[in-house]
């Protein structure tokens, strides 16, 4: 079961998932004991299955019961009297009692009861876009959960090569020992270096199996296992203008709730001016006179006094109230375009680091090592040089999962800040689709 999002909305989520996160999966990467999960998967099972989604919706539920409560006129009451019984002498009993029966019904002036019904209204709104926001935050939490474990999968790979060199270096290193072509110590070096990287794999397996149980914990699983995620890290997210980024704030759904809250607090504003005119109450009922079968016709009409002077504090209370929403939208408004700036050039710059390791830095590094492990063999450059180039192209490596991790994630809260206009069927389709 989906829950219902606006075209808008589910646009602005589906499209946070879909982050530049092409759905291939690496052979080197594989695990036969993981179990393999794609990103809709994963959306689908937290939008049905999210606790604290489902507490939302119970909030909304709770407030559209209350809005039809508030849309109620004050109701009728009916009353019962009885006058000059039960006393003493001649009031002794209820010989001279006088019974009588009454109906009463309140009369809301000046539009209370349409105000009343806004300002229920105005709350379920408020309610609503909260809602909505809390979805919207936990499809980009189940979209950062995956890039993670996206990165995890990519560390552990990672950590399998550098092993696989390590104990590579190590056997070649041996034979040098034993041709008297290098000294003892480069074979202990070397079986250091196994050793860590043993470790550093161990260290990755624990990391994926926290990124699963993270990612699980989306859709309420306490333990599902590993989890192998559907994709590719390496594509690179896309990137807009700032400008048209900036002109899509206002759909951020925090900026959406101060516009509700607004509503509301004009909603709250009307309703309390509305109680300073008085409510009219009419009674009618009938009287049993004493001493025989005697009845007669008994009316009545109040009006509270001094109405509008009791209301005017809540007036301005409900006032002030409303300067407060409008200052804070301002100030929210302020803070999400200073952090949308930020987060744009956190982009940017991974975006960049991200394309010189690929184009400049590993190809080098690539070429270093081969070089000197040629040298080696052939006596022109000592162990050192190797282990060196060796070990900053696994750094680098490190590197570029980094970079492509961060964009990624960087790319996520920009777009669950501003949103982008797809259709729903076009950002589901792009979820099913590899990317080119």
């Amino acid at each position: 079961m989906l829950i219902h999002l606006s075209r808008g909305q589910w646009a602005c989520a589906i499209t946070v998932l879909c982050a530049a996160v092409s759905f291939e999966v690496p052979a080197n990467v594989a695990d036969a004991a993981a179990k393999p999960i794609n990103l809709h998967d994963a959306v689908s099972r937290a939008l049905e299955s999210n606790p604290g989604l489902h507490g939302a919706r119970y909030a909304l539920r709770a407030r559209e019961a209350e809005q039809g409560s508030a849309v109620l006129k004050p109701a009728p009451a009916v009353s019962l009297q009885v006058e000059d019984a039960f006393g003493t002498g001649s009031a002794r009993g209820t010989e001279r009692a006088q019974w009588t029966l009454s109906l009463s019904q309140v009369v809301e002036l000046g539009g209370r009861a349409g105000y009343r019904r806004g300002a229920a209204e105005a709350r379920t709104a408020v309610t609503q876009v909260q809602r909505d926001a809390r979805q919207l935050d936990l499809l980009a939490e189940v979209a950062r959960a995956y890039v993670d474990l996206l990165a995890a999968q990519a560390r552990h790979d990672l950590a399998l090569d550098t092993l696989s060199l390590a104990r590579k270096a190590h056997g070649e290193i041996r034979e040098r020992v034993a041709a008297a072509r290098s000294p003892e110590f480069h074979r202990r070096r070397t079986a250091v270096d196994v050793a860590r990287a043993e470790l550093a794999l161990e260290h990755a397996e624990h990391a994926w199996d926290v990124s699963s149980r993270q990612l699980a914990a989306s859709w309420g699983e306490i333990d599902a296992g590993r989890l192998q995620a559907v994709g590719v890290l390496m594509q690179p997210p896309t990137i807009m203008a700032f400008d048209r980024l900036q002109a899509r704030l206002d759909q951020q759904p925090e900026l959406l709730h101060f516009v509700s809250e607004a509503r509301l607090r004009d909603a709250e504003w009307q309703l309390a001016r509305s109680r300073g005119r008085p409510e009219l109450e009419w009674n009618l009922g009938a009287r049993q006179l004493p001493g025989g079968d005697d009845q007669a016709l008994v009316a009545g009409v109040s009006i509270p006094l001094f109405s509008a002077r009791r209301a005017r504090p809540k007036v301005e209370a409900a006032d002030w109230r409303r300067e407060q929403s409008r200052q804070d939208a301002q100030q929210a408004r302020l803070q999400l375009s200073t952090r949308l700036f930020a987060i744009y050039q956190e982009l940017r710059h991974a975006l960049r680091e991200l394309d010189a390791l690929e184009s400049v830095i590993l190809p080098e590094l690539e070429a270093v090592v081969a070089q000197t492990r040629d040298g080696l063999r052939r006596g022109r450059f000592s162990y050192y040089e190797w282990a060196d180039a060796q070990r900053e192209l696994l750094a680098s490596r490190r590197a570029r999962i980094d970079a492509a991790h961060e964009a990624h994630l960087h790319a996520i809260e920009l777009e669950r800040l501003t949103g982008v206009a797809l259709s729903p069927a076009a950002a589901v389709q792009s979820l099913q689709e590899p990317q080119s």
